[in-house]
């Protein structure tokens, strides 16, 4: 049960011992645990115990962060409740309750605010990277629109990095395993120069592995991963009531990851390629390997960025002031092979991105025994280039008369500046009851300037300048009641609120703001003397002009809004001591998500012409999940302790478009992870041997069915495969 206990995830030794004994779960070295321990979250911009908070929050320890672990975001989705990651052609795809980025666009936003130490990262693909020295993640669930505003219309996600310490310490792991993967990270942090107000922490990541496939057309290795990061923080400690921080993160990959696999063509067959003598991987063979591809072009990922944070935090008597500024800049080039043939057939698509980012925020809290008052407001400006080029190499050979140099070309520059202001008061109106009320007003302006060109069609460098400006209000109303000393009663009514859109060199006019409302229950306690916690909340949301992403039928990407959505939903968190070496864990979810009004093109039927698809469930959004663990600790008699766990998540199946076909589709699968931990007797150092995927599943990641230009091939992205390996981790 993440939202009141988040012990480390479920991984374990010998895979076949932990199985065997049925011992799963997360692993807590050393020292037996016989209560819940108290976890502080802040993504409520107030910090409090997570058991206190009226809100569907959770949240994963450092501890459990890592190589063999939670090492980047795609792995929540095994540890919190109706979370659905995936990526496509290196571009984070979170849904939350169903509710997440669907657009195919270049540079489209997310549906969930990501923040790393509270600063804003805007683009879905910067938000890849690998955790490291992480202190641990806060994920919001529902709509976030008085605290967050702007994108937060699905929920919140928040990384705290590790900050300096009053003491030199450090700490270093270095894992090994399959697929060559080699990974060391660590840090290193305390006083400079012995003092106690200028403290430090520098940490960093390297992490290199070979592909999980191969493209079996140019003898290339294929999802491969040279990832390497590094982190420096500063911070003053003037007084005991200021404290200024200072972070820089910088990040770099250079590698083929990211392709996209080929599953198979849907109405139109063979491909463009094959009536031009290519040939797919199901031609070379039948039954290939799910990650190995057959293209003339091979997958390139380039991407890097780097980072300021500054932070300044002062806190004397009822008053607390934080200020938060950011300057982020990102870059990316992917390269892919979109027509999944050996052929030079016009497939090779290549994406780039570009991303410059100010942001500044403030947040006042004045707080006494019975009344808190939470004020703030935020600045937004992001300066982002944007191209899609695809060369339409022998495109004459298909289509007579074509130019034989032809071009897709989609490219342009956005200049968004957003800003909001808000103030939410919660008054306790009893010694039991408390009531909470709070509004946020949002702006958002977007500037366009940009050009489509598209030879097959006719169409030479068509202007595509756009601007267009939204707002919005966003109420949110709170009840919470103490039943005792350790049950939490609340109700939440909250709108959300994401902006509109304006697509990069995209010929559609801007599209309209998605809002929702939001109504949920929820109930958190404690049992038996605090050695079982159960989190339960119950929700309904209203969706109005959900924003949903498409190939129209001239192989351009669009974004339209689908009129009307209904989620609903149920989750349970639920962490029990069993005993003092045996500790169990459960998340379980219940989806219902779908379409009320929706009437669109499906391209790749044209002769079906437009649909009504109410009734159709939302994409990425599965109707049941469950993800359960269990760990043993077992002291030693040579000294120390040994940790085995293992974790089972079963998932629904998912449809990936809004036409629930099986175009695009990932049947309900099972994921099991394991791990074994021995801890020495100083607890200075651990040895553990861990397995991903155990059962060697093969799962989507996402599916899409591509444009009219390629015959519609169906391409996406697979989870990892089974990875095994061994991590030595040492404090000093």
């Amino acid at each position: 049960m993440n939202a009141i206990y988040r012990k480390a995830p479920s991984s374990a030794l010998a895979a076949a011992i932990a199985l065997t004994t049925a011992l799963p779960g997360s692993i807590q070295a050393a020292e037996t645990r016989t209560a819940i321990e108290e976890v502080v979250v802040t993504a409520t911009r107030v910090a409090g115990r997570i058991e206190d908070t009226p809100a569907a929050i959770s949240a994963v320890q450092g501890d459990a962060i890592g190589t063999g672990g939670v090492s980047d975001i795609r792995d929540l989705q095994y540890e919190i409740p109706n979370l659905s990651v995936g990526q496509q052609f290196g571009v984070n795809r979170t849904f939350i309750r169903g509710i997440g980025l669907t657009s195919v666009e270049l540079c489209a936003d997310g549906a969930v605010a990501f923040h790393q130490d509270g600063a804003i990262i805007a683009r879905p693909a910067a938000q890849l990277g690998t955790f490291h020295d992480i202190e641990r993640v806060e994920v919001l669930r529902g709509p976030q629109g008085t605290l967050y505003g702007r994108g937060a219309t699905a929920g919140a996600i928040d990384v705290i990095t590790r900050k300096p310490s009053l003491e030199t310490q450090g700490n270093l792991a270095v894992s090994a395993g399959e697929h060559g993967l080699f990974a060391a990270e660590g840090g290193v942090g305390g006083p400079v120069a012995g003092s106690e107000q200028v403290l430090y922490r520098v940490a960093g990541k390297f992490e290199r592995r070979d592909g999980y496939g191969d493209n079996l057309a140019t003898g290339t290795d294929i999802n491969d991963r040279d990832y390497r990061a590094l982190r420096g923080t500063l911070q003053w400690l003037p007084s005991e009531a200021l404290t200024a921080t200072l972070t820089y993160d910088w990040f770099k990959e250079d590698d083929r990851n990211y392709a996209f696999s080929f599953f198979g063509p849907t109405t139109v067959d063979p491909l463009g390629g094959q009536l031009l003598g290519g040939q797919t991987i199901f031609d070379v063979d039948p039954n290939p390997d799910p990650f190995d591809i057959n293209a003339d072009v091979d997958p390139e990922n380039d991407r890097r960025g780097h980072s300021f944070v500054g932070a300044l935090n002062w806190s004397e008597g009822a008053w607390n002031v934080d200020s938060i500024t950011a300057y982020r800049d990102f870059k990316r080039r992917n390269v892919a092979d979109l027509d999944s043939t050996d052929f030079d057939a016009f497939g090779r698509i290549t994406y780039r991105e570009e991303s410059e980012s100010f942001s500044q925020e403030v947040l006042v809290t004045w707080q006494d025994e019975s009344t808190t008052i939470l004020g703030g407001a935020m600045y937004f400006q992001e300066d982002l280039f944007g191209s899609t080029l695809v060369p339409l190499n022998n495109i004459e050979l298909i289509i007579p008369g074509a130019p034989a140099d032809g071009v897709f070309d989609q490219r342009g520059d956005i200049d968004i500046e957003a800003w909001g202001v808000f103030l939410q008061g919660t008054q306790q109106l009893t010694d039991r009851l408390s009531a909470t009320a709070g509004v946020r007003y949002s702006k958002e302006k977007r500037d366009h300037t940009g050009s489509f060109t598209f030879t097959a069609l006719g169409i030479i460098e068509v202007p595509t300048d756009n601007s267009d400006s939204w707002s919005s209000w966003t109420p949110k109303f709170t009840l919470d009641y103490r039943l005792g000393e350790s049950t939490l009663v609340y109700g939440n009514i909250e709108r959300g609120f994401k902006s509109g859109v304006i697509n990069i060199g995209a010929i559609n006019p801007p599209v309209d703001p998605e809002t929702v409302w939001s109504y949920e229950i929820g109930v958190k306690t404690a049992l038996l003397d605090e050695r079982v916690s159960l989190a339960a909340a119950a929700f309904w949301y209203d969706y109005q002009d959900l924003q949903v992403g498409r190939i129209d039928e001239t192989s351009t990407p669009i974004t339209e809004n689908a009129a009307e959505a209904r989620n609903r939903g149920l989750e349970l968190e639920m962490t029990a001591f069993l005993s003092d070496r045996v500790t169990f864990d459960l998340q379980a979810s219940y989806l219902d998500a779908e379409f009320k009004e929706f009437n669109t093109f499906e391209p790749n039927r044209a002769a079906e012409g437009f649909k009504d698809l109410s009734g159709n469930r939302l994409p990425n959004a599965p109707k049941y999940s469950i993800s359960a663990g269990l760990d043993y600790s077992q002291p030693l008699d040579m000294g120390g302790t040994l940790d085995i766990g293992v974790r089972v998540s079963w998932i629904d199946e998912v449809f990936f478009t809004e036409f629930n076909n099986e175009d695009a589709f990932q049947s309900d699968h099972t994921m099991v992870h394991a791990r074994a931990r021995y801890t020495a007797p100083t607890e200075r150092w651990y040895a553990e041997y861990w397995v991903r995927n155990l059962t060697d599943t093969t799962v989507k990641a996402n599916n899409i069915v591509a444009a009219q230009l390629f015959s519609f091939p169906r391409v996406g992205s697979l989870h990892p495969p089974r990875s095994m390996g061994v991590t030595f981790s040492l404090k000093f």
